[in-house]
């Protein structure tokens, strides 16, 4: 494990550009060269874009003001369960239209997830079906961890190597759990951890991802893509508690080269995460706003797929009064 003692250690990979942006936007409130502000009209969330030349790289960062009352963190659902007691759980939606669905203010992209004639699909067992198509909108999902959506256990029951819990107080928490605590309102999976207690963790204290603790095809693309720079999703937390903190990075183009899992983390910890652990990404990566009556999502990365791609849910930013419940279709 490694404790960051220099500001300059941060991302080994740059020249600092993006080490000194979150820097400067900490102590000056003022965003240097490189850095925007994003205004997107939505008290208690401060959206920064994040750019680097070299290698290219473009991240959104949206930090959240847990103490604001009037709103609160929740897991949504894609659509509903297409199979009752068969295996899965959810179908395919974009976190767009997840978002406009629930009135979510702000979304990324949620747990790794299993679908049909996708490169994790499962192609035995009660899970196998007929091809949906990659990705496809509506095909029958299960996301592969835990998943609460206002109280309502909707996932595959298993907890996994990391995992973010809202309880009914609004109080979040990002750990490792080896079983789903009680009084939890909103629940979402993923993994590997990235940072711990303020530590950037090494390989072997991730843990497996989500993904590869069910697939070995999901495992064996783990190993290879864990080193390799990819679009990425992670959430994480203050040291105080009081600040989420999302972060979206492109990757798979000539404008943006994505991260690595260890990347990641460094970046994770250098925006002020004490905690922080990996979600979906690849061609899943996406964050999405609604800043206005009527909420008209828009996308503020770029997917690598060219569009968004269907997901089986979505952690979101909710205000509280007069709200559907998450993962209502």
């Amino acid at each position: 494990m490694r404790r960051a003692t220099a500001i300059a250690g941060i991302l080994r990979f740059t020249a600092g550009a993006i080490v000194c942006t979150v820097i400067s936007i900490g102590q000056a409130g003022t965003p240097p060269v490189g850095t925007s502000v994003e205004t997107h009209g939505l008290p208690g969330i401060r959206i920064e874009a994040l750019t680097q030349s070299a290698p290219p790289l473009r991240c959104w960062v949206a930090r959240v003001d847990l103490a604001d009352t009037g709103m609160e963190v929740v897991v949504s659902r894609g659509g509903p369960d297409p199979d009752g007691p068969g295996p899965w759980k959810t179908e395919l939606m974009t976190v767009p239209d997840i978002a406009r669905r629930d009135g979510l203010l702000l979304a990324v992209n949620g747990d790794f997830f299993l679908a049909p004639n996708t490169k994790i699909a499962p192609t035995t067992g009660p899970a196998a079906a007929p091809a949906h198509g990659k990705y496809e909108k509506n095909a029958p999902a299960s996301p592969v961890g835990v998943c609460l959506s206002d109280g309502t256990d909707w996932g595959s029951g298993r907890a996994e190597a990391a995992m973010l819990t809202v309880d009914a107080a609004g109080n979040v928490e990002i750990g490792p759990k080896k079983a789903l605590p009680k009084g939890i309102r909103q629940a979402i999976s993923g993994g590997p951890m990235l940072v711990s207690d303020g530590i950037v963790l090494t390989a072997p204290e991730q843990g497996a991802t989500a993904a590869a603790s069910t697939s070995p095809a999901a495992g064996k693309a783990r190993k290879t893509s864990s080193s390799v720079r990819h679009p990425r999703t992670a959430v994480g937390l203050s040291k105080d508690g009081k600040t989420l903190i999302l972060l979206v990075a492109d990757g798979r183009s000539i404008f943006s080269s994505g991260l690595s899992e260890r990347e990641l983390a460094d970046l994770m910890l250098g925006l002020g995460c004490d905690v922080a652990m990996n979600l979906d990404g690849g061609g899943s990566t996406t964050m999405t706003v609604c800043d206005g009556p009527p909420a008209q999502p828009t996308t503020l990365n770029h997917p690598s797929d060219g569009t968004e791609r269907p997901v089986a849910n979505v952690l979101g930013i909710r205000p509280k009064p007069a709200h559907p419940k998450a993962g209502t279709p």
